[in-house]
């Protein structure tokens, strides 16, 4: 396959050469509703704390020593329920910031960084694995949600597959401390057969290229984007060679790299136009893009990775035997190129009792893309889970 064809079949990769040059968590943007452009828009801030919140931050850490950055949202009044959000690969716990203001006053509203992503720590390359995302899982609601009070876990996208390995892993949860489950955006396995929206012998062999790119960025990443002790990686945000690194704006190793013959396709896949064709569907707004690509552009290239092999490796769907115990709703884009609507209704079929809900002309972004819907739905589950 040639070089600029490569680069494109890598879409979903946008923002990974720039996540080795800065490490960005929030980014403003426009309007403030969601959904397709178009229509007078006022400012407003992706990300973040709600003003409306009793907000806290708190670092949990699991029993392998990672440190998992934690947002927790107390209405000022009392609650019935918490929910837990989970969020997807290469993204942050910002990327829920329509469902949080919508749950703010609703429910004890839980939203952490999945390790390696955004704030928390990663640990060691070998933890990059779903499974391992199943007992931060569990260690998050442990520590951040009181005895007693019933869960709603939501998880988008690796999110998504996160619950169901915390429901592989300890099923009896399921139906005592956690009453509801929604899954937006994603799958129960067989995303190694997936072409991530693009045609032909091209689609095909984007989860065969796809593996080897991304070992090849983890293997020239920039010292500060490799796996750290957690100690060294919550005290020394910038280190020594980084600082150094991000100093200039061409280092030899890149004026190398962008002087390769997949230059001009490179500099436009790190330009975010293949964030948008990936992860929106059709209208998507400027400023949610930008957003999303900032995210992506933050996460190191060593999580990149090994999180990829981890979802290709992922498969849950003995495990949803366990949902079957609690109100379960399942959203999907019909327009998601990363889980197409085909994963969703494998999942629904799975779970007889579940809410399967496809929402026309969306993308795999469905919480920054259609926050009305699915904010509905969250509330809907909250209603029916905790009656």
């Amino acid at each position: 396959m040639g070089s600029s064809r490569q680069a494109f079949a890598l879409g979903l990769l946008a923002g990974a050469a720039a996540g080795s040059a800065r490490r960005r968590t929030r980014v403003a943007g426009r309007g403030t509703e969601g959904g397709a452009a178009g229509g007078a828009q006022s400012v407003e801030r992706l990300g973040g704390h709600h003003a409306a919140s009793h907000a806290a931050s708190l670092a949990v850490e699991t029993d392998d020593g990672v440190r998992l950055a934690v947002d927790v949202e107390e209405p000022s009044t009392p609650v019935r329920h918490a929910v837990v959000l989970a969020h997807g690969w290469v993204l942050n716990r910002h990327s829920w910031h329509y469902q949080r203001a919508a749950l703010s006053g609703e429910a004890l509203v839980v939203a952490y960084d999945q390790r390696g992503h955004g704030a928390s720590t990663a640990g060691p390359y070998s933890a990059c694995t779903i499974d391992r995302l199943g007992a931060d899982l569990h260690a998050v609601i442990e520590a951040a949600v009181p005895p007693g009070l019933p869960v709603v876990l939501a998880g988008h996208s690796m999110g998504g597959m996160t619950v169901m390995a915390l429901a592989a892993s300890r099923p009896e949860l399921f139906g005592t401390r956690i009453a509801g489950v929604a899954l937006l955006g994603t799958s129960a396995g067989r995303l190694a057969e997936g072409t991530f929206g693009l045609p032909g012998a091209l689609g095909r062999a984007v989860p065969r290229v796809t593996p080897l790119v991304l070992d090849r960025l983890r293997a020239r990443a920039a010292p500060a984007d490799r796996s750290r002790a957690p100690s060294v990686r919550a005290n020394r945000p910038v280190t020594r060679a980084l600082r150094a690194w991000v100093n200039r704006p061409v280092t030899r190793a890149l004026r190398a790299w962008v002087n390769r013959p997949v230059t001009r396709a490179l500099r436009a896949w790190v330009n975010r136009p293949v964030t948008r064709f990936t992860a929106f569907g059709p209208g998507a707004r400027a400023d949610h893009v930008r957003f999303v690509n900032a995210m992506v552009a933050a996460t190191p290239a060593e999580v990149m990775a090994g999180f990829f092999h981890g979802m290709m490796a992922h498969d849950k769907l003995a495990a949803l035997e366990a949902l079957r115990e609690v109100e379960t709703v399942v959203l999907v884009g019909a327009r998601d190129r990363l889980t197409p609507v085909a994963h969703a209704r494998r999942i629904a079929g799975a779970l007889p009792g579940a809410r399967l809900v496809v929402i026309p002309g969306a993308g795999h972004m469905i919480g920054l893309e259609r926050p009305e819907t699915v904010n509905r739905e969250l509330l809907g589950l909250l209603r029916r889970a905790v009656p």
